[in-house]
């Protein structure tokens, strides 16, 4: 049995919900042998207008329309999705943090960051996502194995404000940056921003080995330290 969620809700718009519903991918993503999708609600809402919830992706007033952080988030998590999910290992230290049911309120465990891993089809073509929930830097180690890498992209999203919005005179205050990492290897250090959704494209010309790199021997894996 294979589940889809129909309708994952947050009853806001900010980055706070963007990064919540980043971990509800990369959880649900990593369990792809259960879990065979999801949708986010809602789509549209018109801005400073609340007709039930105020969890519109994407906002509009009678001259614009803009993506809310949580809608840039969907939008990332759409264009970066790979059909082959891999194995991997995250290796980091647990963050303590406080989740609230109903009125009680408990202190769990989390990792953090919290990581996933895919490719295409033709194995030329390997995505890492990550979230920090941290309120620092975390510098990773990330390990593909024997690897050659010819190129590697980075999409970041990060603000220290989970509060934060986008509005009609800053719709891009906080949405993704892109940019082409320097020197990309199989073997690297990477630092990803505190309190960050970012999404590491690695691809491989002709000169690179695709079943090497995305085969069963070596799976994907990664240490981080703060």
């Amino acid at each position: 049995m294979r589940l889809y969620d129909e309708g994952i809700n947050g009853s806001a718009y900010n980055w706070q919900r963007g990064l919540c519903d980043a971990l509800a991918a990369l959880t649900s993503e990593n369990r792809g042998s259960v879990v065979w999708g999801h949708a986010y609600c809602n789509a549209l809402q018109a801005h400073g207008h609340l007709y039930e919830w105020s969890q519109g992706h994407i906002h509009f007033d009678s001259g614009q329309s803009w993506y809310e952080p949580s809608g840039w988030v969907v939008r990332l998590l759409g264009e970066s999705l790979q059909p082959v999910v891999l194995g991997h290992r995250v290796q980091c230290p647990t963050l303590q943090v406080k989740m609230r049911g109903g009125k009680a309120e408990e202190e769990v465990n989390t990792p953090a960051p919290v990581a996933c891993a895919s490719r295409d089809q033709a194995g030329r073509t390997l995505v890492l996502k990550e979230v920090n929930i941290r309120g620092g830097p975390v510098e990773a180690s990330i390990d593909l194995g024997d690897v050659k890498v010819t190129a590697l992209q980075a999409v970041t999203m990060a603000s220290r404000h989970l509060a934060g919005e986008d509005t009609p005179a800053r719709p891009d205050a906080i949405s993704p940056r892109r940019q082409a990492v320097a020197d990309p290897a199989s073997r690297m250090t990477y630092t990803f921003p505190p309190v960050s959704f970012t999404v590491l494209r690695y691809f491989q010309g002709p000169g690179g080995h695709a079943d090497g790199l995305l085969g069963n021997p070596q799976p994907a894996s990664q240490e981080a330290t703060p």
